[in-house]
């Protein structure tokens, strides 16, 4: 772990994101840093991080698109209760299904939190969408949501018919934190040799594949986003398990089937390079990757849809993305 000296010598050196950011961008983040602040004056005694960013999340849902059906349900998962969401478009059976893990650094996070994106992405794909309330650090940490997600994808294609959705049509998606959970269950499943023939995609919102350093990491983040080079190495470290340390995701090995991979970044994100890094690996080796970078935008802009038109336009290319190799 760097020294307090150190991060603040890393943050003094970086450009003024706000300055380089798309109008729009900014004007959704200073809504947003504003709205924190509210928070603040409301709840002066609420000092748990998870709350208060539920709370904050909470303004950007109430635009919500509407869909056909949202039902919630709890599961006796490996490692205790395992709430899920499952949305739905209509009363159709045997559709596609995406399991969704929420961004949040790992830390913070939940069903509500990210209840807006999970709308648009099912309205848009067509499919039936499961969204997972892993456990959160640094009470859980790695491995338990890979264990979680791979739980819950057996749970779900056993009982397909409760989920009305083809045990064979499967996609993985998440944003962040949640784009790391993503990657990382397909690969585990993969690699300890159990079948992945029934994961068509993998949709991976401006993600982590665990680089240590790069030059996007040294040039954005901030307050305004959460993710100073500080607070990146905290959500890191609260992840990590000190007898059984997460592995990189990009260290791991890309020779082998891939699903079709939708990799989403944005310009000023301090892990843009982490998204170019594994867009690049994956286009080496042949895999059928898309690559999208939003010029100008932040981390976490999916959850300002209701103010950013890139936003909407991200998840709906996505869903053109999902759709087109589901065969």
């Amino acid at each position: 772990m760097k020294t307090v000296e150190t991060y603040r010598i890393i943050e003094k050196n970086k450009p003024d994101s706000l300055a380089l950011m798309d109008a729009q961008m900014k004007k959704a983040l200073l809504a947003d840093m504003e709205n924190f602040k509210k928070i603040s004056i409301e709840y002066p005694h609420l000092k748990d991080e998870k709350a208060v960013y539920n709370l904050a999340r909470r303004v950007w849902n109430k635009n919500a698109p509407p869909v056909f059906a949202k039902e919630d349900l709890i599961l006796d998962g490996p490692c205790g209760k395992l709430p899920l969401r499952l949305y739905r478009n209509d009363e159709k059976n045997d559709k596609p299904c995406i399991i969704y893990f929420h961004g949040g650094g790992f830390i913070v996070g939940g069903l509500d939190s990210h209840d807006g994106i999970v709308s648009r992405l099912c309205l848009y794909s067509g499919a039936n969408v499961v969204a997972v309330d892993y456990k959160l650090a640094p009470e859980f940490k790695y491995p338990v949501p890979l264990q979680e997600a791979a739980f819950v994808t057996d749970y779900i294609r056993a009982n397909a018919s409760r989920f009305r959705i083809n045990p064979e049509l499967l996609s993985y998606a998440g944003d962040s934190a949640g784009a790391f959970i993503s990657l990382g269950a397909f690969l585990d499943r993969r690699d300890s040799g159990q079948d992945v023939s029934f994961i068509r995609t993998l949709l991976l919102y401006y993600g982590t594949v665990g680089l240590a350093d790069s030059l996007s990491r040294r040039l954005y983040g901030g307050y305004w986003d959460g993710l100073t080079f500080s607070n990146l190495d905290r959500y890191e470290q609260a992840f990590a398990d000190e007898e059984k340390t997460a592995a990189p995701m990009i260290d791991r090995d890309y020779t082998q089937r891939m699903p079709a991979t939708y990799i989403l970044g944005c310009e000023l994100d301090p892990l843009a390079d982490d998204s170019k890094v594994l867009h690049e690996i994956l286009k080496a080796k042949g895999h059928t990757v898309e690559f999208s970078m939003k010029k100008g935008y932040a981390h976490a802009f999916l959850h300002y849809s209701s103010m950013l038109p890139g936003a909407e336009e991200a998840l709906r290319e996505s869903a053109e993305f999902f759709k087109k190799y589901l065969v």
